[in-house]
């Protein structure tokens, strides 16, 4: 059966969290369809004393779906919908030890003798704002994270450009907004593509984060029924804009596309 899709893919299926075992037997179940135990172990030589075994390993990884009866089916889940799970289950795990690792860690290091002091600026004045909104855009190589009440042309065109060069970089790039302009939207989607600009019901403020590395907080006012930026927080406090980019995640989870 192996021979059939080669090397490659069982070695994927291992690197996605499978053991050897567990990736023939999933191969075979794509391949196959619904198995008995015993007929998976046949036709992928995985020895009978151990099916068993790995059939629930599958399963409790979501790879493998039991269907009742005397004796049980296994089915293969679609690989796509395998991996999604996989994929959010590594991304919870990663986000746990991130907070662990920082919240134990973080606070001996700033204690230590010659721990790096991050910079953290106060910028008024709507301009300086945009300004250094412009620099870090133009800053981000892997993903860029933008989150405002209200996204339009007056929040996109100062960064058209630097925006534009982003698609080039493969740079990753998410909205997220309260209320967000139907054309600006549509633009926005025609450059970073589906599912780049989500909504919520209510935000108070907002925020730009780049590459993990460095966040500014935007505090805005309303001024004759429009929002100005009045303040904004930056630092490249590593530990603070990783805290913003899983909060950032969280409410993007929770949030309309």
């Amino acid at each position: 059966m192996l021979h059939k899709v080669g090397l490659d893919v069982k070695r994927a299926l291992e690197k996605a969290g499978l053991t050897g075992y567990e990736a023939e037997v999933y191969i075979t179940l794509v391949m196959e369809g619904a198995l008995t135990a015993r007929e998976a172990s046949r036709r992928s030589s995985v020895p009978y004393s151990r099916i068993y075994d790995v059939l629930e390993g599958l399963e409790e990884k979501g790879w493998v779906q039991v269907r009742g009866g005397r004796p049980k089916l296994y089915a293969a889940r679609p690989p796509s919908e395998a991996m999604r799970l996989v994929k959010l289950r590594f991304q919870r795990e990663m986000e746990e030890n991130e907070r662990r690792i920082i919240e134990f860690l973080q606070p001996i290091y700033e204690r230590s003798e010659g721990a790096e002091q991050p910079n953290v600026w106060l910028i008024h004045g709507e301009s300086n704002i945009l300004a250094k909104f412009r620099e870090m855009v133009g800053n981000a190589r892997r993903e860029l994270l933008i989150a405002l009440p209200v996204i339009g042309e007056e929040v996109v065109e100062p960064v058209k450009a630097e925006l534009s060069l982003l698609v080039s970089r493969g740079v990753r790039v998410r909205f997220m907004a309260s209320v967000i302009n139907e054309g600006t939207a549509e633009a926005l989607t025609r450059i970073f593509g589906e599912g780049c600009v989500a909504l919520r019901d209510i935000m108070y403020g907002g925020g730009v984060i780049v590459d993990g590395e460095e966040a500014m907080i935007i505090l805005l006012s309303k001024v004759e029924g429009e929002f100005k930026f009045s303040m904004g927080i930056w630092s490249d406090h590593m530990g603070l804009a990783m805290i913003a980019t899983s909060y950032f995640n969280f409410l993007w989870e929770t949030s309309k596309r």
